[in-house]
């Protein structure tokens, strides 16, 4: 990844949403998968910046061949829009097409029963697939989210879909209010979900070792699982044909050694997990851009 950071913006069409969100209402979730493999062969032509961050991805993170490398670059785009149709698929009431398991959850219901959480999730499957998995758990969630352009896309995704059972923190341009704002839903015993793996340009950052390369991650989630006295979970949705996986890993809070201490050590904690579900399901890495920090070399 650049110095500069993510910028804040992702890649999308919403008309391209809604072109699947038609092919799911009229023709079902088959049809649209089977398009998409077509869809597909656009995006790797009309997307050089991401196609470029796969290639290194592979290239020099999993160390493949030129040939692997290329398969796997489709590959990638092909699983990314397999999660998109799927989250349009359950938002507009197909749930009952997809089969969800999971490991942890009992633990993390014991403490949303006592009070509230923090969840750390990472831009790797697709964690909105567990919406209609938590039930009523849902509307006590409380989503933060930095880009404005990725909140018009989910207007498009939840198109004709009935109101979000969940609630969102817009953390854009104000960062104190929305400190406040989390702190207000967790006082009120809800659980806040935030994504640990992109900061925003000018951000407060750790570079830190990730799958052997260093890479830039934001303190902010780390620092308000440190300080707010809270179990913290890191939480993962992955993808299994129509099954959904989903992980609930309890971090260790500890405040020995300080604030800073303890930030440091959940970093360090949700990197270990991170890298772990990686290694499972290496396509479902969606952070579409040069997200090490390490200067690139020719591949």
């Amino acid at each position: 990844m650049s110095a500069e950071g993510w910028n804040a913006k992702s890649r999308g069409n919403a008309t391209g949403y809604r072109i699947f969100g038609f092919f799911l209402r009229h023709f079902g979730l088959n049809f649209a998968y089977i398009n998409l493999a077509y869809v597909v062969l656009y995006f790797v032509l009309a997307a050089p910046a991401q196609r470029a961050a796969l290639w290194d991805y592979y290239r020099r993170t999993w160390h493949y061949g030129r040939l692997k490398s290329a398969w796997c670059v489709y590959l990638h785009f092909f699983r990314f829009g397999q999660c998109l149709v799927d989250k349009m698929a359950i938002t507009q009431g197909l749930s009952d097409k997809f089969e969800f398991v999971a490991e942890g959850y009992d633990d993390f219901l014991e403490s949303l029963n006592r009070g509230s959480a923090i969840m750390i999730g990472a831009h790797v499957g697709a964690w909105e697939t567990g919406t209609p998995f938590f039930g009523d758990y849902a509307k006590r969630m409380h989503i933060v989210m930095f880009d404005a352009e990725y909140q018009k896309i989910k207007e498009a995704i939840h198109r004709g879909a009935p109101q979000l059972p969940y609630n969102i923190i817009a953390v854009n341009e104000d960062d104190l209010g929305s400190i406040l704002k989390i702190s207000e839903a967790l006082q009120h015993n809800a659980y806040v979900c935030m994504q640990g793996d992109r900061y925003v340009n000018n951000g407060r950052c750790e570079r830190l070792d990730f799958m052997g390369r260093e890479a830039v991650f934001p303190q902010g989630p780390f620092i308000l699982g440190a300080k707010m006295r809270v179990p913290v979970y890191f939480y993962f949705s992955m993808r299994e044909g129509k099954k959904y996986h989903f992980y609930f890993y309890r971090a260790t809070v500890s405040t020995a050694g300080g604030s800073r201490a303890c930030q440091l050590d959940l970093m360090r904690q949700y990197v270990s997990r991170l890298e772990q579900v990686l290694h499972t399901y290496p396509q479902q890495w969606f952070n579409l851009y040069r997200f090490w920090s390490d200067p690139s070399a020719a591949v």
